[in-house]
Formats: C-alpha cells, sequence, structure tokens
C-alpha cells in the first residue's frame, strides 16, 4: 500500500470577511433572543412592534441560512482535482486527490481510498476535532494491464506545494493539478477514465468496437463487507462508514444522442464486482459508468468543521470554521502556512 504524504503545506487566512459575518449571525440571533424575552431596548414598544421584530429577524437568519446551503451545494459541484505525484508519495502513484475525509491514490491498476469518519461534535473553545477512524479501500482490476499508458488531462489553474522538512531540496512546489485523468488500454480495447466533484468519484470504461467488456472485473480489499441494496447500488461497509458504488450507467452514442444500455452488477463471491450488460451494438463505443460516492463539500484528511460561509461581491467564496487536517486546500497567498495545532479559521 503506498506510503500517505506527511505534510501538505497550505492553508487559508481568516479575513475580515469571516469574522464580520459570524459577528452578524452571532448578533442576529442575540436579536431574536431579546425580542423573544420581551425585554431590552430591541424589544421596547406595542406586543406588534416586537412581532414585526421577530418575524423580521426570523426571515432575514432563514434567508442567511438559505444562502450557506445554495453556496455549499455549488460547491460541492466542482471538479475534482488530481495531483500528478511529483515524488510527494510513494512512487506507484500516478495522481492522488483529497477533500472532505477521503484521500485517493490512482495507481497502474489500482485505486487506494483512504477515509477518515469524524465526529460531527463541535469542539468547545478553539480546540480542533479529533479524526475518530480510518479505512482503507483498495480497488483493484483483475487481469489488467499492468502498465497502461496514463495521462492527465484538463489542466487546472491551481498548484500543490510540499513543504516537508528543512531541506528545500527534499520539496515539491508547483505541482499541477488536473480535472481528469485517462488509462489506456487497461483491457484489449478498454480505456479508464477517473473523473468527478466534490462528493463521487466517476470512473467510465470506454469499451472499443470489437472489444469485451467481460474482461472488466473489479476486486475490492478493506471493506468489511459488500452487497447489492434494491436499487442495484453496490454497498461497501467500512469501519470508517459506508462507501456507495452507484449503479452503473450504460450507454451508446448514436446519431449524436445517448442511447441507454441494460446493465448492473454482479457480485462474484466475498470480493469482486463484474457487469452484466444487456443488448448493444458491439461496432458502437460502449461507456459504463460507475459512480462512487464517498464524500462532499470542503476540507482535508482529517476533522473539518464549518461555521459559516459567505460569497463576496467577485464570487470568492469564504468559509470559517475549525480543521484538524494538515492538507487543508487553500488559495495562492493564504497567510497561514503551518498547522498550529489548534483551531484554525479558514477562507477560500
Amino acid at each position: 500500500m503506498p506510503n500517505f504524504p506527511k505534510l501538505l503545506i497550505n492553508y487559508f487566512a481568516p479575513t475580515r470577511t469571516n469574522r464580520k459575518q459570524a459577528r452578524t449571525r452571532r448578533g442576529l440571533t442575540e436579536q431574536l433572543r431579546i425580542a423573544r424575552m420581551g425585554t431590552g431596548r430591541t424589544a421596547r414598544g406595542s406586543r406588534c412592534e416586537m412581532n414585526v421584530i421577530r418575524k423580521r429577524l426570523r426571515a432575514r437568519l432563514a434567508f442567511e441560512l438559505l444562502e450557506d446551503r445554495r453556496v455549499l451545494a455549488a460547491y460541492g459541484e466542482l471538479p475534482l482535482s488530481f495531483e500528478a505525484n511529483y515524488g510527494q508519495t510513494d512512487s506507484s502513484v500516478d495522481f492522488l486527490s483529497r477533500g472532505s475525509g477521503y484521500t485517493l491514490f490512482l495507481t497502474r491498476s489500482t485505486a487506494v481510498l483512504s477515509l477518515t469518519d469524524v465526529s460531527p461534535t463541535v469542539p468547545a473553545g478553539d480546540v480542533e476535532p479529533a479524526p475518530t477512524t480510518t479505512a482503507v479501500l483498495r480497488m483493484s482490476l483483475e487481469g489488467a494491464n499492468a502498465a497502461p499508458p496514463v495521462e492527465g488531462q484538463e489542466l487546472q489553474a491551481g498548484v500543490s506545494n510540499y513543504l516537508v522538512g528543512d531541506d528545500p531540496s527534499q520539496w515539491h512546489t508547483a505541482v499541477p493539478n488536473y480535472g481528469r485523468v485517462s488509462y489506456y488500454d487497461v483491457y484489449p480495447g478498454v480505456d479508464m477514465t477517473y473523473y468527478g466533484n466534490q462528493r463521487q468519484l466517476e470512473y467510465d470504461f470506454m469499451v472499443q468496437p470489437g472489444a469485451e467488456p467481460g474482461a472488466i472485473r473489479l476486486r475490492f480489499e478493506g471493506a468489511d463487507s459488500m452487497s447489492l441494496d434494491a436499487d442495484g447500488n453496490l454497498v461497501l461497509h467500512t469501519s470508517a462508514g459506508e462507501v456507495m458504488k452507484q449503479a452503473p450507467i450504460l450507454y451508446q452514442e448514436v446519431n449524436g444522442s445517448r442511447q441507454a444500455v441494460a446493465g448492473s452488477y454482479v457480485l462474484d463471491g466475498l470480493d469482486r464486482v463484474r457487469f452484466h450488460i444487456g443488448e448493444y451494438d458491439p461496432t458502437k463505443t460502449l461507456v459504463i459508468d460507475p459512480i462512487l460516492s464517498y464524500s462532499s463539500y470542503l476540507g482535508g484528511t482529517g476533522a473539518d468543521i464549518g461555521k459559516a460561509v459567505a460569497v463576496d461581491g467577485d464570487g470568492s467564496l469564504y468559509v470559517t470554521g475549525y480543521t484538524a487536517s494538515v492538507n487543508f486546500p487553500v488559495t495562492t497567498g493564504a497567510g497561514h502556512t503551518t498547522f498550529g495545532g489548534g483551531g484554525l479559521r479558514t477562507s477560500l
């Protein structure tokens, strides 16, 4: 199993915007509390005036909460970022990706998913929450090409920097990130592409005309058990929670439109899965599209708890909260570049 990287030096700096929004939220909550009590300057006046105050405060708080949900939902749709391995992790890894509660390592024939189950309890004061349970899940392609060509695609603007130790010669800077990773000829005539968003990982098998889709066989290690639910989803039970592989979508492009092909997972023993595929045109490319659902939203591999979120006039996203992740993602120019061991206010 690949050795996990020791430290990623990247953090968000606290900003006045974060603090101002947090104070506003606390102020609204306090005003609503005073209005409910019927005492204090805000509640002076008639009962009718107090009712108006309560309604206005509730409406404003409800609006802010709705905006929070919209922002988080939009963030969850951002594409995954795959870092090229420039020496920051085990040499067998080609690309890696990180998110809230997981780290993903891609090798020539295996995807390694490190999952962390964290406590949802908000810590008191500025003491950071601690991770509770970690599980490592491996998905291997059985009988596949041991050395398929690999390519990072859709180069992204952001880069990663690893400053480990005191020797600059061992640092890894300006590591490129990609939106997709493709492996070619993993089986004869079958290519594989990884992509996704902050909520889920997708990996498409592209079966070229004349190739045999029945050759695709997946083996899972690290799960306590696995099963198929009533909707045909593959559920992997691990010590860090359940990982669900949604029922595969199969299709072919016919005259510029997608034509669905019937298909499903088939359990093959205790740790193996293959695909049942209905009738399709073997003269056209067949796409098999499973989806791996494992996490959502902003975070690193440790415990991350959001307290407030806001968007400025330029569309930039600001988040306040706590993090225990040494690899919490940041933007260029972040003011904090080391993990101090305590609560951290973060911004994006």
